[in-house]
């Protein structure tokens, strides 16, 4: 909330755009999702109530979060010139890596396991943004905006 400036209004109507599930953990929001409203619905009437510029600071966020797997979305991919070969390479990178935690998760979760799951995340990550050309990072970079700094409570 305090990143993106939400004012007491926005956040109220953004309350009701996702029919009161919104809960607020220290600077975290998240959804939780009930009802017969799809996500894609409360979320576009959610995104009416920012402004261009706080739309444009939570994609530079979501982007940080995303990383290298932002190619993902098309209208990045798109930004990026990404290639529908590169995209094919990603999707098997990622799928081989999700397989990989899946596996790891059969026997519930524990410390190792999730510690294991991070690595196997940031090994993907790092194969798929080696499937960039340089000018490729280098504008993900730059739509990445400034660093996020959550606040630890």
């Amino acid at each position: 909330r305090a990143e993106l400036k939400i004012t007491p209004a926005q956040y109220q109507k953004m309350q009701d755009a996702f029919e009161g599930q919104v809960q607020v953990d220290g600077d975290k929001i998240m959804v939780q999702i009930s009802g017969s409203t799809s996500m894609e619905d409360m979320s576009d009437a959610a995104l009416k109530v920012l402004s261009s510029d706080q739309i444009k600071r939570l994609d530079e966020i979501w982007l940080q979060q995303a990383g290298a797997a932002a190619i993902f979305d098309k209208k990045i991919g798109k930004a990026l010139g990404v290639s529908s070969e590169v995209i094919t390479k990603a999707e098997s990178i990622a799928d081989k890596a999700g397989a990989e935690m899946i596996d790891l998760m059969q026997g519930g979760p524990d410390e190792g396991a999730m510690k294991e799951m991070r690595k196997i995340r940031e090994s993907a990550m790092k194969k798929i943004e080696d499937l960039l050309t340089a000018d490729q990072k280098k504008k993900l970079e730059e739509m990445k905006g400034k660093p996020f700094e959550r606040k630890k409570k």
